[in-house]
């Protein structure tokens, strides 16, 4: 939140080749103006724009997800508005067995508050052992 003494400049860029950005950040001004060299978090990335660039670098890997999308705890009408949430603390990424085929791969965010939102999840009927490699590169992605 910016305050009377407070100036915010630019959005930083996010410049780690080997992470998806969750968060905007803008450089802190000094009274004149001046760039501080310290950084202000304004907000996080909506979860359309996430999910773009989380496919985006899983297909690096793996040409052929079966499926990766948002979950259905997601309303479908809600999903270009919705934003990372705000109070998250931790992300986990994991593979289970699917009820009847396959292996998926969820995406959870844990709030500050420990509860939990599944975000995003994925499917493979390429095994399990597949199922954990892109589980695992969900978690670097994210930086869970």
């Amino acid at each position: 939140m910016e305050t009377a003494q407070e100036q915010l400049g630019e959005v930083v860029p996010h410049d780690d080749p080997n992470t998806v950005q969750l968060e905007i950040y803008r450089n802190l001004l000094s009274p004149e103006g001046k760039p501080t060299g310290y950084l202000r978090r304004v907000g996080t990335r909506s979860l359309s724009d996430i999910l773009e660039d989380l496919i985006k670098k899983l297909r690096e890997d793996y040409k052929e997800l079966d499926y990766f999308g948002f979950s259905s705890a997601i309303e479908r009408k809600d999903r270009e508005q919705v934003t990372w949430p705000e109070k998250w603390r931790w992300i986990a990424c994991y593979a289970v067995t699917g009820g009847s085929e396959g292996h998926y791969i969820h995406v959870e965010v844990v709030l500050s508050d420990d509860t939990r939102i599944l975000v995003f999840i994925g499917k493979t009927f390429q095994g399990m052992a597949h199922a954990f490699r892109i589980a695992n590169k969900c978690a670097m992605f994210l930086g869970a």
